[in-house]
């Protein structure tokens, strides 16, 4: 157990074993073991959670932006900006820059578009493994 990190549950497991092998009060033991088990739930519904409504519209709104992107970037010389994007894509049309920024943050960080920065102005264009130094600069 060196290597994996120790949670709650198994601290109070060790614990549990510990102060019964030495005869400890049986009161003391059953509230431990009450609490291990109330963590070990807690445990098990954090990762059972479904996405939200908004979550789920989100995906779709972020897969039409990065399906614009990849097919019409021919159209366009370094890439589409967030204000670009609101004004042709039917899919965030009328939405605000921030929120069309902030759903290409998430498809950048999900290797689904590439962010390049020409003039301080930031554009995206489809998915490239390495961008070069003349498209950052």
């Amino acid at each position: 157990m060196a290597n994996k990190k120790m949670t709650y549950v198994d601290a109070l497991t060790s614990a549990i074993d510990a102060l019964d092998a030495q005869g400890f009060d049986q009161m003391v033991l059953e509230k431990l073991i009450a609490c291990r088990e109330s963590y070990a739930k807690r445990g098990l519904n954090k990762g059972e959670r479904k996405p939200s409504k908004k979550q789920v519209e989100n995906q779709g709104v972020r897969s039409a932006l990065v399906e614009f992107i990849n097919e019409h970037i021919g159209e366009v010389e370094h890439g589409f900006t967030c204000s670009d994007l609101s004004k042709v894509c039917p899919a965030v049309e009328g939405a605000s820059p921030q929120r069309i920024s902030a759903l290409l943050t998430q498809a950048h960080k999900a290797h689904e578009v590439s962010k390049v920065s020409v003039k301080r102005r930031t554009y995206f264009i489809p998915f490239t493994e390495e961008v070069t130094e003349e498209e950052e600069g």
